[in-house]
């Protein structure tokens, strides 16, 4: 850890969001350093004092990396200026700031802070000015005070915003009283600090509200890994170990906590389920619109097989005996499952489904999770598919919260709803989902239960499947003209749990051993840049790859500076925004990381428009406006303007992980293993980023690592009572 003092001389760039800052700082000596880190609203001439690191930029060379931060306010004449006429404070240009330093000198801030009617004698600055000139410098001053507390704290200074938002000039005030809201609110995941700075407060560590905001972060902490729940063993042992303390402790927190209905307990099987209350109401909902979906039974129509066959002529199709089942499944059934690994038929199947379905009448909708899955879906089903958010019509409400204005109250149009890629659907977003069909609208959910589970918590698609409740039908045939394929037969030899043909130098799938995860990536970047282009004409941006990790050593974050690099280098007029963890050009690739439905967006040649980007999209960007603080991103078809503010929901996707691949298919990929022994490397994984090549197959790595990928024959288990749910539902149904 190094120290630094010196003023700022000029603000780089800060996310008015988190906080995030790059200052160039003129030190004592008089020399010029680029600072980062969390500095929210900086303003030139202030005096910065701040502990970190030296570190070298690829782009911008050397750097001061700061962990830990203390702001003053200048004081000479020249740096008050400087400060006043930056723009922080807003309604205060240089004209103003000149003024107001000629007016009263070095206690200027003083004024302005504890009397700025005062400001009112200065020309220019009418009564009403001068308060609202003095409640922007007060929020500053505040926001400055609740930032130097909290990274003394050893907390992230960007939640000061976050609070400020909330709580206002009580922020500091309410995190003093209770530290553990900034745990409860979901503010950090940094318990430790919270304990520290709790202690210092002089709350005890068997204090009520300690030992409840250990449970209830133990249970957000199992939904990021995808539980819907836990165990109450598993709750209690795993919060008392977190607190230090004895298992009764947290029992008796767990029992005022459920007492409250802050949370919910389920019997099941001798033990004790815990649910957060929205994840609770989500399986439960699920649970009784799939069994009252699944006690739909329509009368069979005496042509059907006539109209099935007429859809397979028009679509100049034979359908197999297992599609022409699904087919038959689909008309009869208020539900159904439709499943299948690729090749097997999946969408020539919903193409007769959907022409089935409007033979007898139906207006059938098509969705799939994300924006690319709907794109991919469209293209194969020759008509418009939505994202779930998109067909629910999202908004957001005045406080910043999602809504979807699809609901009980105003269901959906649609007589046929079809989904696709369910294994990607949490819990959540298909109680959504549910909830907005309407009465005696029929829902055909596919997916492959091989792939990858959700992002998000549940087991939607495996527990549909366990519980039997809906018919399914499995294709599992071949076609011959998959057959050809070795990616399609690689996969169903991984899925099987056999290591798919890797030593042959022919077809659409090839593997190139490397040891480590340098030689993996040069190998990458050479392959991107320059085998396939000259060898196979497949260019760069028909190239996708994929790695099963995100941070350490083969990572996404580790790949894509290389690529950046090498295929969108630095160029004469080519303009570029440095963000917080990456520098952004014009041309890069880039993902939305975070779900954002106030984003207007326009459809591309038309006049069509709306709102929503989400975690996982994928565009490029067109042009970058540094002076108008903007840049335009083009998702497939719809085109996005983002202020800079949002650059921390982006990032490049030169490499993105198989889990963000899912729903995608690409010309061509480029799968990356150098791992051992992790977590990450399960079948479910690999079988999914096999599948997401159309085609072209590349794997780069060691050959242990798609061993031990093939063996793990699945990811770590998700705590759920959906099962037991849909076969509780499901049994109230048949005693009626």
């Amino acid at each position: 850890m190094a120290e630094i003092r010196g003023v700022v001389q000029d603000v780089i760039y800060t996310n008015e969001q988190t906080g995030y800052s790059v200052l160039d700082l003129e030190t004592e000596g008089s020399l010029s350093l680029v600072v980062t880190g969390n500095i929210p609203l900086p303003g030139n001439g202030e005096v910065i004092e701040a502990e970190g690191e030296l570190v070298s930029h690829p782009v911008y060379g050397q750097q001061f990396k700061a962990r830990r931060v203390t702001r003053s306010f200048p004081e000479e004449a020249n740096d008050l200026l400087l400060y006043l006429s930056s723009g922080v404070i807003k309604g205060v240009g240089l004209t103003t700031a000149r003024r107001i330093v000629t007016a009263f000198g070095a206690e200027a801030l003083s004024v302005i802070e504890n009397d700025p009617e005062k400001l009112s004698e200065v020309k220019g600055i009418t009564p009403k000015k001068a308060q609202e000139i003095g409640e922007a410098f007060q929020r500053l001053a505040g926001l400055r005070s609740l930032g130097d507390f909290l990274s003394g704290s050893g907390l992230d200074a960007a939640i000061s915003m976050a609070l400020l938002h909330r709580f206002g000039n009580e922020a500091l005030s309410r995190v003093l009283s209770d530290p553990y809201l900034l745990v409860t609110l979901g503010l950090t995941g940094n318990f430790e600090a919270v304990d520290r700075l709790a202690e210092k407060q002089g709350i005890p560590r068997t204090s009520p509200r300690r030992i409840d905001a250990g449970l209830l972060f133990t249970l957000s902490r199992a939904e990021e890994n995808g539980h819907v729940c836990l165990p109450e063993s598993v709750l209690l042992s795993t919060a008392a170990s977190r607190l230090s303390l004895d298992e009764g402790d947290a029992a008796g927190a767990l029992a005022r906590l459920t007492d409250a209905g802050q949370l919910i307990s389920v019997p099941s099987d001798g033990e004790n389920y815990i649910y957060l209350p929205r994840l609770y109401r989500a399986e439960r909902h699920v649970a009784e619109k799939i069994a009252s979906l699944a006690r739909v039974r329509y009368k069979v129509p005496k042509g059907l097989m006539l109209l099935i066959e007429k859809a397979a002529a028009e679509l100049l199709v034979s359908y197999t005996e297992k599609q022409t089942e699904a087919l038959r499944v689909a008309a009869e059934n208020g539900a159904m499952i439709l499943t299948g690994g690729p090749g097997t038929g999946k969408t020539t199947a919903i193409r007769g489904m959907i022409a089935m379905l409007e033979g007898l009448g139906c207006e059938v909708a098509l969705a799939a999770p994300t924006g690319r899955a709907a794109k991919r879906m469209s293209e194969l089903c020759h008509r418009e598919a939505k994202t779930i958010h998109r067909l629910l019509e999202v908004t957001v409400d005045p406080r910043g919260e999602m809504i979807f204005n699809r609901g009980v109250l105003n269901p959906l149009a649609a007589d046929a709803v079809i989904l696709d890629e369910l294994s990607m659907v949490d819990v959540e977003l298909m109680s959504s989902l549910l909830a907005a069909l309407k009465e005696g609208a029929r829902l055909i959910l596919v997916g492959d239960a091989d792939q990858l589970p959700s992002v998000g918590a549940g087991t939607v698609l495996e527990s549909l499947l366990e519980s039997g409740v809906l018919p399914s039908v499995r294709l599992d045939e071949i076609f011959r003209q998959a057959r050809e394929s070795k990616i399609i037969v690689g996969a169903h030899e991984v899925r099987n749990g056999r290591i798919p043909p890797l030593r042959e130098k022919s077809g659409d799938l090839f593997f190139l051993p490397r040891r480590t995860s340098r030689e993996m990536a040069d190998t990458v970047v050479d392959l991107v840049v320059n085998r396939l282009p000259d060898r196979l004409s497949i260019m760069p941006e028909d190239v996708q790859i994929l790695l099963p990790n995100r941070r350490g050593a083969g990572g996404t974050e580790e790949l894509n500076p290389l690529l950046q690099e090498a295929l969108n280098p630095r160029g004469h007029g080519k303009r570029e925004v440095r963000g917080r963890f990456s520098v952004f050009r014009e041309g890069d690739r880039v993902m939305q990381t975070a779900n954002n439905y106030e984003i207007e967006w326009r459809k591309n040649d038309t006049s069509e428009h709306g709102t929503g980007i989400f975690n996982g999209d994928v565009g490029v960007i067109l042009s970058i406006d540094n002076d108008g603080g903007n840049m335009v991103i083009r998702f497939d078809e719809r085109t996005a303007v983002y202020r800079f503010e949002l650059l921390d929901q982006i990032e490049l996707a030169y490499a993105v992980t198989v889990h963000k691949s899912q729903g995608s298919e690409y010309p061509a990929v480029i799968f990356g293993a150098t791992l051992s022994r992790s977590r990450l490397l399960n079948r479910s994984l690999f079988y999914t980023a096999m599948t997401r090549a159309k085609k072209l197959l590349i794997l780069v790595g060691r050959p242990e690592s798609i061993e031990e990928m093939v063996a793990n024959a699945r990811p770590a288990a998700r705590w759920s009572l959906l099962s037991r749910f849909l076969a509780e539902e499901s049994g109230k149904y048949l005693m009626r």
